[in-house]
């Protein structure tokens, strides 16, 4: 197969927890057959990255190549955009939920509301009667 004629893609990376393979989702526009409408198509491929460059998130290109798997036959050809994602560690989870326990246990402020245009209302509803 000459490198011309291979198909490329480009998508975003989902999974990279693998060694040497990522997850990619590719997305593409379709027309539906009968009613025309635009409809959002999305792929998974399972595509080889040698040096574990790519990382969730990151946009990338893929080529066609031989089968090295059961399921890759796709491998890397460039990160065309990186993205920095926040990584979660254990612990920030574990303060983020003794921050809630804080914000449960913390007394609720008090609000005052006022009763005498309520008092005045009555009153004024007694003067009616009598008359």
């Amino acid at each position: 197969m000459s490198f011309e004629s291979r198909k490329t893609k480009i998508g975003r990376v989902v999974r990279d927890n693998m060694d040497k393979t990522v997850v990619v989702t590719v997305d593409r526009r379709r027309s539906h057959r009968l009613y025309k409408k635009s409809i959002n198509v999305r792929k998974k491929y399972v595509v080889h990255d040698a040096q574990n460059e790519a990382n969730i998130g990151d946009l990338v290109s893929l080529i066609e190549t031989r089968p090295m798997s059961r399921t890759k036959r796709w491998r890397l050809l460039d990160i065309i955009e990186k993205v920095d994602l926040a990584e979660v560690t254990p612990e920030d989870i574990k303060l983020s939920e003794d921050v809630q326990k804080a914000q449960k246990t913390a007394p609720e402020p008090v609000i005052k509301v006022e009763e005498e245009p309520a008092a005045e209302v009555e009153e004024e509803a007694d003067a009616e009667v009598e008359d």
